[in-house]
């Protein structure tokens, strides 16, 4: 069976944002992209990653992060959606924006949609996957692409976990160390502890776990074949996978991305990309 279980937020805006102030941030972004994102996706992940970013042209121009909940209401229900994005995409095209990235688009009972519980679908607040779809063909029209923002370090705790308890990291007593920031990483249950570094509502996957790769790679070639995406936003990219009491930017998790992620994904578009989250470090870690 699929694994259906989810990223740390990084920049959201307020749903009463208008449009003219989004564009402002939008600038912002294009400038600090400009020099940071080059750096970035050349550091840990892959070091042929620049050259995809260069053949998305996304930052020669300009690209924008948006949440889908902030755009036009198409359907009267309080909240913004995949329609109103793509009625909005003549605009952007006349701006200059070349790339959309969009953060979680998958169903989860948070508002942020950090704890994902289904990865081959979309929240249904924002529209439908043929919305989305044709989101990504519209946008596709006007040399537009879409990247999607996937949590691939960890899920929503309400994603069952029979039969997939090995998917995830366990241990009979609570370890008791903390995270790289002081935070609880042991969580209590009825059947043991569980690790999950950002919130006990969201477990870390075990990619020691081969079942766990492989699922990530058909999740991701699912996004890229079926629906029509350009790439990916990682979320939580140095916490992939656990040394001990070492949490972040292990030499498992570079390896993992190097050879595991890196080449299936590749394999499937040669112009896709990714770019990692790597927040608190330096441009050069």
């Amino acid at each position: 069976a699929a694994m259906k279980p989810a990223v740390t937020p990084s920049l959201t805006f307020a749903r009463g944002f208008t449009l003219i102030e989004l564009m402002i941030v939008v600038s912002i972004i294009a400038i600090v992209a400009a020099v940071a994102l080059p750096k970035l996706a050349g550091a840990r992940l892959a070091a042929n990653e620049s050259n995809a970013i260069g053949t998305l042209r996304t930052i020669a121009t300009a690209e924008t992060q948006t949440a889908a909940n902030c755009s036009i209401d198409t359907n009267g229900d309080g909240a913004g959606d995949f329609n109103g994005v793509t009625q909005k995409l003549g605009y952007l095209q006349e701006l200059g924006i070349t790339a959309l990235w969009l953060m979680p688009i998958f169903p989860s009972p948070s508002y942020h949609g950090y704890d994902v519980t289904d990865y081959y679908d979309v929240n249904p607040q924002y529209g439908t996957m043929d919305d989305f779809k044709n989101l990504v063909a519209e946008a596709r029209k006007r040399d537009i692409h879409i990247i999607i923002d996937l949590v691939i370090n960890h899920t929503s705790d309400k994603h069952p976990q029979s039969p997939y308890r090995d998917w995830y990291i366990w241990n009979e007593t609570d370890l008791k160390y903390e995270g790289p920031w002081g935070q609880r990483v042991w969580h209590s249950s009825t059947t043991g502890f569980y690790y999950g570094i950002f919130e006990a509502f969201m477990p870390d996957l075990n990619y020691a776990n081969p079942a766990v790769t492989e699922e990530m790679k058909k999740i991701a070639a699912f996004w890229l074949t079926d629906v029509g995406v350009d790439g990916f936003r990682l979320d939580a990219a140095k916490h992939l996978i656990e040394d001990g009491v070492k949490q972040e930017n292990t030499e498992a998790t570079h390896l993992w991305y190097q050879n595991e992620f890196y080449p299936t994904y590749k394999a499937v578009n040669p112009e896709a990309m990714t770019v990692g989250e790597l927040f608190g470090d330096g441009l050069n870690t």
